[in-house]
């Protein structure tokens, strides 16, 4: 770069930075819950959360707080910021390019007929959500998508279900155990994983999508055992 940055930014302006979007998004989230929708502070609170507005905020006030104001030139952000490209375009192409095809196997009826055949084998209903989660996630990478999918096609089940209070919230933690395990290179965490801490695709696959998967199967595991004593 064409010039060194003369100091560097202090922890408490870095977490600082990271804290901006967070904290936007949180107050549009919870301002919608208490203002009347279609009123001028709901409007204002509804931008004030928007994740992207929030985002932006976010690296403009990074730009300057972390770079500009420690001696950083507009070559060297320029080259910072291209430089955080490809990671960050990889991560939102396999992201949404899972998101599409989770929306196929819902539309298409394939999930629902996969949910509806194992129902009708037998198979425990909180096997059945971790089961599921874990295909939608190995099938399309994001664990977000596979926990919805995974929720709406259960969701009859379960409504049907003589399931007590608890037994509905170890169902929810099922499938959550089932969206994170068997992470692999469909999986936008996956990337930044490796991407940032500066792995391979082999080593990722060594240590994330190993973690990953004892994580969820374990998880599993002692949510199965709580089933058995509350049931």
């Amino acid at each position: 770069m064409a010039n060194r940055p003369s100091t560097r930014p202090g922890a408490i302006a870095v977490v600082s930075m990271i804290l901006v979007p967070i904290l936007m998004i949180s107050v549009g989230t919870v301002g919608s819950m208490f203002l009347a929708e279609e009123t001028t502070a709901a409007h204002v609170v509804s931008l004030i959360g928007e994740p992207g507005l929030a985002l932006l905020v976010a690296l403009v006030l990074a730009m300057y707080f972390l770079g500009a104001r420690h001696g950083w030139g507009r070559q060297d952000l320029s080259g910072i910021m291209d430089a955080a490209l490809a990671p960050a375009a990889i991560v939102v192409f396999v992201t949404g390019a899972g998101g599409v095809f989770a929306q196929v196997l819902t539309e298409s009826g394939i999930g629902e007929t996969i949910s509806n055949s194992m129902v009708n084998l037998g198979v425990p209903i909180l096997l059945l959500a971790f089961l599921l989660a874990s295909v939608f996630k190995v099938a399309q990478g994001s664990g977000t998508v596979a926990t919805l999918a995974t929720a709406g096609l259960i969701q009859s089940a379960v409504t049907q279900g003589d399931y007590s209070a608890i037994q509905v919230v170890l169902i929810v933690l099922a499938i959550a155990c089932g969206s994170v395990a068997l992470s692999h290179i469909n999986d936008s965490g996956f990337w930044i994983a490796t991407k940032f801490l500066g792995l391979s695709v082999a080593d990722g696959l060594r240590t994330w999508t190993v973690l990953a998967t004892v994580l969820g199967w374990a998880s599993f595991l002692l949510i199965s055992g709580v089933w058995l004593l509350v049931s």
